[in-house]
């Protein structure tokens, strides 16, 4: 009698099943982003192509498409964060755009990238400004009360970005207030191993219940990662093994620090 292995057995009585990966739509195009449920409006994939924002619902009809038209010299980097809570005076979807030159600006590097809040129409909420680095987080707290923050680097001293995060309240109707810095108790501590070429380690400290994420940034302001952190651990350990040899800036809160890559 033949033997019957245990894996041919157990498919036999329909306890092994082959996993089935199933393609369901095609996007024409290059779609930089994609991913459901996105704050408030739910069940919709979104993409960037060119200066129009897609949204799509569950099905893949279309939700909604915002275009908006860069600032001279710009072109549009990515959308993020969609929401129709910031200001809270109408029914449109708001949400960041983030631009860069088009053209690399070797006379003034902190006017590399810009950055707007802007609702359906193209209308411009906020004009956060320029930057040899920009990136915003969004929280909700509460009570209900929806604060931006607005993570700013800036070339002061040769080739190294000072960062500075500036705490945003969203108010209606239609209003952004004037930011604070953020002074909350954060410390980062010194990355180890120093220069690493697998994973390196970046201790932090946060005040009790505080979430937040680290942000490393190369040495020409171009964002590589961004982690989630929480107050139940002191340090994050991150795979560099893909990013190029040089000097990456890590951040949180506006605490700055570097490793190297080697």
């Amino acid at each position: 009698m033949k033997k019957i292995t245990i894996y041919a057995l157990l498919t036999l009585i329909g306890l092994v099943a082959n996993a089935q990966v199933t393609e369901i739509h095609t996007f024409s195009g290059v779609s930089s982003c994609v991913w459901p449920g996105p704050y408030d409006v739910q069940k919709c994939y979104h993409f960037q192509a060119d200066n129009v924002y897609y949204m799509y619902n569950w099905d893949f009809s279309l939700y909604k498409s915002i275009t908006v038209t860069p600032p001279e010299g710009y072109k549009v980097n990515s959308f993020s964060y969609p929401s129709k809570r910031y200001v809270n005076n109408d029914d449109k979807l708001e949400l960041f755009v983030t631009f860069g030159k088009e053209t690399y600006p070797s006379d003034n590097r902190n006017s590399y990238y810009k950055m707007w809040l802007i609702n359906e129409d193209g209308t411009v909420i906020k004009d956060f400004g320029s930057a040899g680095a920009l990136s915003a987080n969004v929280y909700y707290s509460y009570n209900n009360e929806t604060r931006i923050n607005i993570t700013k680097g800036m070339y002061n001293d040769g080739n190294t970005l000072n960062y500075s995060t500036l705490v945003y309240r969203c108010e209606g109707p239609g209003v952004v207030s004037a930011p604070s810095v953020n002074q909350a108790n954060t410390t980062l501590g010194k990355a180890y191993p120093n220069p690493s070429r697998s994973t390196v380690t970046l201790p932090y400290n946060l005040t009790t219940g505080q979430v937040s994420e680290m942000h490393i940034y190369n040495s020409n302001g171009q964002l590589m990662k961004s982690i989630p952190i929480g107050p139940h651990f002191n340090e994050v350990m991150v795979d560099v093994s893909s990013f190029p040899s040089g000097l990456y800036i890590y951040e949180c809160e506006g605490r700055t620090s570097k490793f190297v890559v080697n």
